[in-house]
């Protein structure tokens, strides 16, 4: 079953947090992601209506800045708003290789996907304290090179981002990204 229809999957695994390597297709080249699932309207590609997941800002800033660190020449990294399901209630995360079927058979794809998993749950597991900030992003496009700067570049950690295209935006919707 694809993973984005894994509903509740959370509730048969023995696991604090999960991670979905998983391929995404889309209109970016070489692209590798991570991104907090979830629907903030309609749930077209698996979850629920208008939920959103648990993930976290802290953990969504470590595996992005090692997937930065991990990409390969010719590809680039991106955040991606908060989209799909499946609707878990643990907390979670996807990291994916993008976007069509030639990039997702690229082994150096496949490899900085691996080592950035690897690396982040040792980083994880270290217990480092960090004095970063944890915070949602508001509008941009489904792409976010301007959060990317941010969650490199700052001390802010963020976790959902709600697209523009997502306007009007509810107090529900932030309440929930929150």
């Amino acid at each position: 079953e694809r993973s984005i229809y894994l509903e509740n999957i959370d509730k048969k695994l023995d696991a604090d947090f999960l991670v979905f390597a998983t391929t995404h297709r889309g209109t970016k080249e070489k692209m590798l992601s991570v991104h907090a699932p979830g629907n903030w309207k309609q749930a077209d590609l698996g979850g629920l209506k208008g939920e959103i997941c648990s993930s976290s800002a802290f953990v969504l800033k470590i595996f992005f800045i090692e997937l930065e660190k991990n990409t390969p020449d010719g590809w680039q990294a991106t955040l991606e708003c908060t989209h799909h399901g499946p609707y878990l209630e643990k907390p979670c995360l996807f990291i994916e290789i993008g976007s069509n079927e030639a990039n997702w058979q690229d082994k150096e794809a496949g490899k900085a996907i691996a080592k950035t998993i690897y690396d982040s749950i040792k980083i994880i597991n270290s217990n480092i304290k960090q004095d970063w900030i944890p915070a949602i992003g508001l509008g941009g496009p489904h792409y976010c090179s301007n959060f990317n700067k941010i969650q490199l570049n700052s001390k802010y950690a963020l976790s959902h981002i709600i697209p523009e295209y997502m306007l009007p935006f509810s107090e529900e919707m932030i309440l929930q990204a929150i």
